[in-house]
């Protein structure tokens, strides 16, 4: 745990550490009835997006589905590989190390730390990042909440032996709700918050997007979801985070000519 608390105070460290960019403002850096109010409408936005889409955009999505349903086709044999890699040590890894990234258990503290040091070092940048990785977190763990009620998916361990293919549909119970990964979407939706936000810091989006991608694939190491669980949760996480990280940002230019009074100021809101 001290191990953990003080990983989790670097990376604040580094956060407020970052240069500041001056040509950037942010619609929301502290906790406000605005602030409040965006959750529902940045949902509709984002729920909505796929109207707006460029054709590049859809062929990123037909992508990942078409991988996803690739990855369906060889959830049950990625499973048994996996399970002969278990051993003591990857064990205890996997569910101090990893698992709680996706839970809420280390990500929650970690977005909380950053808006409070953010906000007494009067750091509008952290403490906005923190207000957008949180919302992120919420509104793809609402997204994954509907998708689960919808399929009820079997998990690998509810059955013996285990059988991919197993859904009961919106009328089952939610004892099965191995579809999406949840901890898949919650840790990408922070992981690409951070990693868009300090993109010019070379360490975060590298450590940041290898902590997600670490936390998805012990999902299918500790048999709670099948490989496209963790790829369809993982793309939600990511395309929520994306979303509302450009949400959250104002890029402001403005230039003068000295001597002919000329001046040029252009504020665009993504």
């Amino acid at each position: 745990m001290r191990r953990t608390l003080l990983i989790i105070l670097l990376f604040i460290h580094g956060f407020l550490d970052a240069q500041a960019q001056d040509s950037i403002e942010y619609v929301h850096s502290r906790i406000t009835p605005a602030y409040i109010g965006s959750y529902f409408s940045d949902s509709y936005k984002l729920v909505a997006s796929p109207c707006k889409w460029s054709s590049s955009k859809w062929i990123g999505a037909g992508s990942v589905l078409a991988t996803g349903v690739l990855l369906y086709t060889q959830d049950v044999r990625i499973r048994n590989w996996v399970m002969t890699k278990q051993n003591a040590h990857l064990d205890k890894f996997a569910k101090y190390g990893l698992e709680p990234w996706g839970s809420g258990l280390y990500s929650f503290p970690l977005i909380g730390g950053m808006y409070i040091a953010g906000r007494l070092a009067g750091n509008i940048r952290t403490s906005a990042t923190a207000l957008t990785a949180a919302k992120s977190a919420a509104i793809s763990g609402v997204l994954v909440l509907i998708l689960k009620q919808f399929a009820h998916r079997y998990r690998p361990y509810q059955d013996s032996p285990a059988n991919s293919k197993k859904w009961d549909g919106p009328l089952s119970d939610f004892h099965y709700a191995s579809f999406p990964s949840g901890h898949s979407a919650l840790v990408f939706s922070v992981a690409t918050v951070l990693a868009s936000e300090y993109w010019e810091t070379k360490w975060v989006p590298l450590v940041s997007y290898t902590i997600a991608a670490a936390t998805a694939l012990s999902r299918v190491y500790n048999d709670k979801h099948w490989s496209s669980d963790i790829l369809i949760g993982s793309a939600i996480g990511y395309a929520c985070g994306k979303m509302l990280w450009k949400q959250n940002r104002k890029i402001l230019l403005s230039s003068s000519i000295s001597g002919s009074s000329t001046q040029l100021n252009l504020q665009y809101t993504f």
